[in-house]
Parts: C-alpha cells; structure tokens; sequence
C-alpha cells in the first residue's frame, strides 16, 4: 500500500469516535435495536469498558474482509472458540474500536493491504464468551463493534488465534451462518451485492 493511502488511512481513522458512531448507526432490526440500547447503556455506565479483565464485559472490534469486488469474505476458524469467524478482538485500553478492529484485522489474517469500506459501523453484536482456564479468564459479555474491510489480496497467513482462515462467497457464507447473529450481517452484505 502507498505511503500516502496509509497515512490518510490513518488520518481518518483515528478521528473515529464510537459514542457519536453508535448515535447515527441505525439498527437493522428488533433485536439489534435492543443491542444497540445496551451497548450505549454499557458504554456510558462502565468505568473501564475498552479493558479485558473487565469481566461483566468488554468492547471489542471486528470486522468482515471482503474482496474488493464484494464476492468474498475471509474468515478465520478461532482455535479458542472452534468456529468460524469474522477477524477481530480485544480493544487492550484502545477506545478507537476502528482502530482496534483494523489492527486485529491486519494480525489474524496477515494481510496488510487493507482498507475499510467506510468508517461506519456496519453491525453491533452482544454475545457471550466462555469461560477460559488457560487465561483465568471467567465467562463474560463481549460487545462487539462491526466493520467492513476491503482487500485486493488473495494471499493470507495463519494466525496463532486460527485453525485455518479460508475464502467464503456469499451462498457458502449464508449458509454457514443460517443460524446465527452473522445472517444478520449476510442480509447487509446482500444489500451491497445489489
């Protein structure tokens, strides 16, 4: 990527700010509607929400690389959780959630060469985290904020968060995730295709 693009990218992304992202996001349906009212709840009433031994919960950054030309989503099978999943993690003390999901975005997948969509919000999910012995860590809420990257690059490296990271179209997406709160996101990748 130029120099150049990376320091505009950079420029832009650290003006983003996730209460007056969440202000203007409007919810796709119902049960994010109600999500969205907990997170802010969560946002103004928590002393450290950005801090991961905060165990009510924490907020975290995610986002779902897509190939330039909207075919595709990259995903990665988490070794922890043991399913598929959009890149994203942890904000470690970072309250700049596009900041936060771009850098994990970048180290789970190895890919450099990225670029987000836009600096919207694309989805917010609440869901819980099972426990984890190795890392003393008891079950808790993760508050995840959800973005679109974009990349060119077809090329990824395997993480030590990953099993295996694999290329999905939008019927294989779809249907790995009929059940889940990730359909909801396959409903606005849709709306993209169109």
């Amino acid at each position: 990527m130029q120099k150049d693009m990376l320091i505009f990218l950079n420029m832009e992304i650290s003006k983003f700010d996730l209460q007056l992202a969440l202000q203007k996001y409007k919810a796709y349906d119902e049960y994010e509607q109600k999500n969205l009212q907990n997170f802010s709840n969560f946002l103004q009433n928590s002393k450290e929400p950005f801090v991961r031994s905060n165990f009510i919960g924490h907020i975290t950054g995610s986002a779902y690389l897509l190939s330039n030309d909207l075919s595709q989503v990259l995903l990665h099978h988490h070794r922890f959780l043991n399913k598929w999943l959009q890149f994203g993690g942890h904000s470690d003390g970072d309250a700049n959630t596009l900041r936060v999901a771009f850098r994990e975005t970048i180290e789970e997948s190895g890919i450099d060469s990225i670029v987000p969509l836009s600096l919207d919000i694309v989805d917010i999910d609440i869901h819980n985290v099972p426990p984890n012995a190795q890392k003393y860590e008891p079950a808790h809420l993760h508050y995840d904020v959800r973005f679109i990257f974009l990349t060119d690059h077809k090329d990824f490296k395997i993480s030590q968060e990953s099993n295996e990271i694999k290329w999905f179209d939008f019927t294989q997406f779809k249907s790995l995730f009929s059940k889940t709160e990730h359909y909801r996101f396959a409903k606005k990748w849709e709306l993209l295709l169109i």
